[in-house]
């Protein structure tokens, strides 16, 4: 759908995917350009802006060997990260998978629900419902940061992050936890 302000209303609008069985998780916007992720056909599809809205999806990923089936979530700071329900964080440079572990995290990401980066922040953040939890991962090597934990967090499902302010902003069960990161 498409917003017109003027009107206060939305429009339909559709998209097209290379793929007819498109299963869309997660969609992120990086550089006007819209990303889609497609776990079920281990593909992420890119959709260059339009006078309307977005032009039809291109298959991204060209590495035939990459395995993204169990993806959740992708950000994008120039290089494409994917968080898998199992945990694992797979990095992508135009295309292709380049090596990427997470050091240093105890306990390890064994689920997670989100992942959030962006071209102008330092870091990487991961959303860990099952541990109540935000794990904080340098992007350049994947060692941890910092954790945060939240007594009062029941099932955390989304977050932002605001690194110039420090503050990260968490949903949880209908509530918004505003949360200081201490880097």
């Amino acid at each position: 759908a498409k917003y017109d302000p003027k009107n206060n209303s939305w429009k339909k609008s559709s998209i097209g995917f290379p793929n007819p069985t498109a299963d869309i998780k997660d969609a992120f916007v990086y550089s006007r350009r819209l990303y889609l992720l497609d776990p079920s056909n281990n593909q992420i599809y890119r959709h260059g802006p339009t006078n309307s809205g977005f032009s039809d999806g291109r298959e991204w990923i060209t590495d035939v060997e990459a395995d993204i089936k169990k993806g959740v979530s992708l950000a994008i700071d120039g290089n494409v990260f994917i968080l898998t329900s199992n945990g694992q964080i797979k990095k992508f440079s135009a295309g292709k998978e380049v090596g990427f572990k997470i050091n240093g995290l105890d306990p390890s990401l064994t689920s997670a629900n989100q992942i959030w980066t962006y071209f102008e922040l330092n870091y990487i953040y991961v959303l860990d419902s099952s541990q109540k939890r935000i794990v904080i991962l340098n992007k350049e090597d994947g060692t941890l940061k910092k954790q945060l934990t939240a007594n009062n967090f029941v099932n955390p499902s989304s977050m932002i992050i605001d690194e110039a302010n420090d503050i990260g902003y968490v949903l949880d069960n209908d509530k918004l936890y505003q949360i200081e990161l201490g880097l």
